[in-house]
């Protein structure tokens, strides 16, 4: 009998495993999905309340009028209509895979931003990590605000591969940030090795269509 349940125990795992299923990270607070206000920002109903909930390292086009968007069209390279419109589609992923879903929230350094938010990594119980998915699916980009760092590497891998692919926002990727890319990639070798470890960091603390407070 006890063999009987060795060898189920390790079918189920195998199973697991060939279904793509990842093990949950431990400890996370566990509610559910009851409003999608954009694309990096929910409000999960959780045991103590309703709370609005901001996702770590991801950050989505703005389509909401705001001094926001107001930046965002200055430093992108975009117009105002076409920041609104991938803001929209990106609302749209998130409402399709997050409304009405349970979830877990994974906290890391820093639990709340300065409007009170909570700071989160959303996890689906079937082992989907949703920030992932947002960037593998270019549904936003890399925004990073130390000390919540813990899935940094991944989120940036994620985004490399989405940019490289063209899929979601950078599908439409402005000719001007295109001619940039070229310029530094044809850049003397003795320049880039000089300004290489100064712009790594510009690029980590900087989102393109937001500022790391928003």
């Amino acid at each position: 009998m006890r063999r009987t349940l060795g060898c189920a125990a390790l079918l189920a795992l195998a199973l697991a495993g060939a279904s793509g299923a990842a093990p949950l990270p431990e400890g996370l607070l566990h509610g559910t999905v009851v409003h999608v206000v954009d694309g990096d920002t929910v409000d999960v109903a959780l045991p103590h309340g309703r709370t609005r909930v901001r996702l770590i390292g991801i950050d989505a086009p703005e389509m909401h009028d705001s001094p926001k968007l107001d930046r965002d069209v200055a430093r992108s390279g975009r117009s105002r209509a076409a920041i609104v419109a991938l803001g929209r589609e990106a609302t749209a992923f998130t409402e399709r895979r997050l409304l009405g879903r349970a979830v877990g929230l994974e906290l890391d350094v820093a639990h709340h931003d300065k409007y009170g938010r909570l700071l989160a990594y959303v996890w689906l119980d079937d082992g989907s990590f949703f920030n992932a998915e947002m960037m593998r699916a270019g549904q936003a980009q890399l925004m990073t605000v130390p000390p919540n760092v813990r899935h940094l590497a991944e989120l940036r891998r994620l985004q490399h591969e989405a940019r490289d692919a063209k899929r979601g926002l950078w599908a439409s990727e402005p000719a001007t940030r295109t001619r940039r890319r070229r310029r530094r990639h044809h850049a003397r070798p003795s320049t880039l090795h000089a300004v290489a470890p100064l712009k790594k960091i510009g690029r980590e603390l900087r989102a393109d269509f937001s500022d790391v407070a928003d």
